[in-house]
């Protein structure tokens, strides 16, 4: 808090003679009416004449020009009754009124304060007396003075704001009105003074925040945008210029629609009448940098409560390039495991088709049993389209053929291949249900879970280890687990298994 010393000479535009006070309440007295502790009387009233000679108005209260439109004010009833009655006394009536209000109240002449209301003493650290016959200026911090100098000689009625000195020389900040009256042919002057400090440190605290909310903004890393309800930029934050490669100047008053792929956005119009309407929209659209380049980003956007349009825009090329490497990483995942798988296949075919040309030339040289040759023609072929219809499960490529299947019997049909995918180090061993157990499924699709299953086993393995296959009956459900004696997966792994493209290698 800042404090200033005793007040300096003061300035000759108050002319602060406390003997005018004092001789306006000699003429008070010579007029047969008792001096008012806080200054002005009703008979009487004394100021400083054109030449410095001191001249009295006799009769005529100030009060009575004030002009403030009172309409009345109360005093008790002189009869004892206790009611109140509108006093006919207008300098009562002002100063009940004045007494009443919160704010600080003062009459002068020139600078010379002739009274004043206790809420304006209290505020400064004064009493009434003595501030009466004193310079205005001695409740004005030093920086303020010239200020209320340049009010009170050209009789402004306009507010100001000023730095109020109380008596301890601590400072505050102030509002004052002001208007100037007329009474008994002297130029007078009532000055309403507030404290602002609330209002002040109120200011300064939503400065303060409207500051920490900008540099949020600004500091965000996602692109900010304001704009009307028409959708012409008003407000944007770094990020979004840095999307666009732009200047904020190149970007704030177009229309948001100007820095879109323009056939995007045929396609897609923007929608600013269900925003207006209240509704929270994500899209994703295509913004053009300064050089034309294109900037996929996702929006998005609502109404703000004064009507105008703000959007939280996110650029999403990263995560673009990253679902793109995803799938990549995927699809070379499928291909190791087809790798892997090829040379168990090309083994197997080549059993099957030693069988089929076995049995086709026993059958042409009319030797062996020709039913049995066929019947075994029947199942190599059989067991070839199996591995046909692995593959192009394994490869997506195949049309669902959900039908009611026995999952035991499946499971056992593919142990074949998945010996030959988890390698000689890991032990295969698989225990099913004698009964069948009927479900509805892809044949194919359950084929390809179990290999997938124990390659991720396989790779829990690096040293060898056991894999197990159980297919049981509980109550109503036909279960199938899957179980290796691997590493397993910790927390944060088990908590994104199901995650579309998650994988640890």
């Amino acid at each position: 808090m800042r404090k200033f010393g005793p007040l300096p000479d003061p300035s000759p535009i108050a002319r602060p003679h406390r003997d005018l006070a004092r001789g306006r309440r000699r003429d008070t007295r010579r007029g047969g009416a008792q001096p008012r502790r806080s200054g002005c009387s009703s008979r009487d009233h004394a100021s400083v004449g054109g030449k410095g000679g001191r001249r009295t108005s006799p009769g005529r209260s100030a009060f009575t020009s004030l002009g403030f439109g009172l309409r009345s004010a109360y005093s008790p009833d002189v009869g004892g009754s206790g009611s109140l009655h509108p006093s006919s006394d207008p300098e009562e009536r002002f100063r009940r009124l004045s007494e009443a209000a919160t704010e600080g109240v003062a009459l002068h002449e020139d600078g010379l304060i002739l009274d004043a209301n206790v809420a304006l003493a209290r505020m400064v650290g004064y009493t009434v007396d003595e501030l009466v016959g004193q310079s205005a200026l001695m409740i004005a911090a030093p920086d303020s003075r010239q200020r209320v100098i340049d009010a009170i000689r050209s009789g402004a009625e306009t507010p100001y704001e000023v730095e109020g000195l109380r008596k301890d020389g601590s400072v505050f900040p102030a509002e004052v009105r002001a208007r100037v009256i007329h009474s008994g042919g002297e130029r007078l002057r009532v000055t309403v003074i507030r404290d602002i400090s609330e209002q002040k440190a109120a200011e300064r605290a939503l400065a303060r925040s409207e500051e920490r909310l900008r540099n949020l903004i600004e500091q965000a890393a996602d692109g900010i945008v304001v704009s009307d309800a028409d959708g012409r930029i008003e407000e944007v934050n770094q990020a979004f210029c840095a999307f666009l490669e732009r200047d904020r100047a190149d970007i704030v008053g177009r229309s948001i629609g100007e820095l879109m792929d323009p056939d995007e956005l045929a396609r897609e119009p923007l929608e600013l009448e269900r925003l207006a309407a209240g509704e929270r929209l994500t899209r994703e659209r295509t913004f053009l940098t300064k050089a034309g380049a294109t900037v996929p980003t996702e929006i998005s956007a609502t109404a703000l409560s004064d009507g105008r349009l703000q959007g939280i825009v996110r650029d999403i090329r990263q995560r673009r390039e990253r679902e793109q490497l995803e799938r990549k990483f995927f699809q070379a995942q499928k291909m190791e495991s087809v790798g892997r798988l090829a040379g168990g296949i090309a083994h197997d075919f080549n059993n099957l088709l030693m069988i089929i040309l076995g049995s086709a030339e026993l059958i042409r040289a009319d030797k062996g049993n020709t039913d049995k040759l066929a019947t075994d023609i029947v199942q190599a072929a059989d067991q070839g389209a199996r591995l046909t219809r692995q593959l192009l499960a394994f490869s997506r490529q195949q049309v669902l053929q959900v039908k009611r299947v026995d999952l035991g019997a499946i499971v056992q049909r593919g142990v074949r291949v998945l010996r030959r995918l988890i390698g000689e180090d890991v032990a295969l061993e698989m225990t099913v249900a004698s009964d069948p157990l009927w479900i509805r499924a892809d044949p194919a699709q359950i084929e390809q879970l179990l290999m997938n299953l124990a390659v991720n086993a396989r790779d829990a393995m690096p040293h060898g280890g056991a894999l197990t296959l159980e297919v049981a009956r509980e109550a109503e459900r036909a279960v199938m687990r899957v179980i290796d004696s691997g590493v397993g997966m910790d927390d944060e792994t088990l908590s994104r298994a199901i995650e579309p493209f998650f994988t640890t290698k």
